[in-house]
């Protein structure tokens, strides 16, 4: 087995005292916000929601506008707990299969050491149908990456790959899949 390029235990001691100092969100409220414009243009509501990644407690709420219930996860235990969800690292994630009609993932998915088997494992969390909305760090070097991967995941899907810099400084690229 290869070595880790991450290591999970400073990922989520990193991310605990971003909380305790009250991190600066500016960036990733840019790129939630985003998400949430895509989702408003699909005009249609979601039963339940899996929030990946939420640095602000605020968020849960804000997409509980397209989906009655929203599941919180993080990889670090004080977000997590703020925003009432669960701590979990993305490829050792363990959901109730078909269980969600929406993902949302934002700013995390990019530090996990296996990509792929977290992706697998929020998928099988899914109902057929579901729609996946992430959002990673990076630039068309991570846009790249993501085909290779969802070609490699299962091939009964079709991934969407949208690049939009919110800066030349700070570029990020989103996806979503309907599945």
């Amino acid at each position: 087995m290869p070595a880790e390029l991450f290591d999970m235990e400073l990922r989520a001691l990193r991310r605990d005292r971003a909380f305790r100092r009250g991190g600066e969100l500016f960036l990733l409220e840019r790129v939630f916000e985003d998400c949430l414009d895509r989702l408003g243009l699909l005009r249609q509501g979601f039963g339940s929601a899996l929030l990946i990644g939420c640095p602000d407690p605020a968020w849960p709420h804000r997409l509980r506008d397209f989906a009655r219930e929203v599941a919180v996860l993080d990889p670090g235990r004080c977000f997590a707990q703020a925003a009432g969800g669960s701590c979990v690292v993305e490829d050792e994630l363990e959901v109730a299969a078909e269980r969600h009609d929406l993902c949302v993932a934002v700013g995390t998915l990019d530090t996990v050491n296996d990509l792929p088997r977290a992706l697998t494992r929020i998928r099988a969390s899914l109902a057929p149908g579901a729609f996946f909305l992430g959002a990673f760090a990076g630039g068309i070097i991570p846009a790249r990456n993501l085909r290779i991967i969802f070609s490699d995941v299962d091939g009964s899907f079709v991934a969407a790959v949208m690049s939009k810099p919110c800066n030349e400084r700070f570029p990020y690229c989103s996806f979503s899949l309907s599945l």
